[in-house]
């Protein structure tokens, strides 16, 4: 296991591949724990692929699964700057200092689809975050709330088409002149490019705008080209534009903001 996890972290993240850790306020977990929810929320029987005490790895459709935990620290940091970058969670930075130990969540997506790999990622995180000494989620250098994380999560019980899109994709506001706007972080990771909206309006209902064109765009594998529209109806036709970043040095769509909304 622990040459596994060194192979793991010795890849460069790609978006064939998701990795998140779970922060521990204490060096403990319970790997039967782990296996006993998974297979009570989900209805998945991981029992056979548990390797040893500290984790379990399997492969699927050629790809790669690994629950694996480590006695230490996220290394460099990583969690306590992601805390810093936390505006939704006042206690952010308080779990990432004191976290004692990490459980790390891989899968590689090779043969599935992003989504349904994603779909698979957030239930083992999920269940991992009901350990007893689980504090915090962090991926795509977000570092998210276990109840809020859960919460999100529990879409994937009803439907194909209704997705735990703020546990994929971290907004990141921005002001544009006089204007605020939203940036995602994590499209990139399906194999798509990164959102910016910028209009008058409070950045709560741009956060539900693009969380909206964000599920839509991977619950049906959309790709926007420049120059198209969408819309709610046949009326409504917000403008699609491709071009260099406002808010990051890359380039990215830019969806109009409906003026109804």
């Amino acid at each position: 296991m622990a040459q596994l996890i060194d192979q793991i972290l010795s890849e460069s993240i790609n978006s064939e591949s998701f990795i998140a850790n779970i922060l521990f306020s204490k060096p403990q977990w319970d790997i039967n724990k782990f296996v006993a929810d998974v297979r009570k929320e989900w209805g998945l029987d991981l029992s056979g692929n548990i390797v040893d005490d500290i984790g379990l790895a399997y492969k699927a459709n050629d790809c790669l699964r690994v629950v694996a935990f480590v006695d230490a620290k996220i290394p460099y940091n990583e969690a306590e700057e992601a805390a810093e970058r936390q505006i939704f969670w006042d206690g952010a930075k308080k779990i990432a200092k004191s976290h004692k130990a990490h459980l790390i969540i891989y899968v590689n997506c090779k043969e599935d689809s992003h989504v349904e790999a994603a779909k698979l990622f957030t239930k083992l995180i999920s269940c991992a975050l009901k350990q007893e000494y689980a504090t915090a989620a962090y991926y795509n250098d977000n570092l998210l709330h276990p109840d809020t994380y859960i919460a999100l999560a529990d879409c994937l019980h009803d439907d194909d088409y209704t997705l735990p899109v703020l546990n994929w994709i971290w907004p990141i506001p921005f002001k544009h002149g006089n204007q605020n706007g939203i940036l995602t972080r994590g499209l990139t990771n399906f194999g798509k490019m990164e959102i910016e909206v910028c209009a008058d309006a409070p950045l709560n209902d741009i956060l539900d705008f693009i969380t909206d064109i964000s599920n839509y765009i991977l619950s049906y594998d959309v790709t926007f080209n420049d120059g198209e529209t969408i819309g709610r109806d046949e009326n409504e036709k917000l403008k699609i534009s491709i071009s260099p970043g406002i808010a990051i040095d890359e380039p990215t769509v830019k969806i109009e903001y409906p003026s109804n909304r």
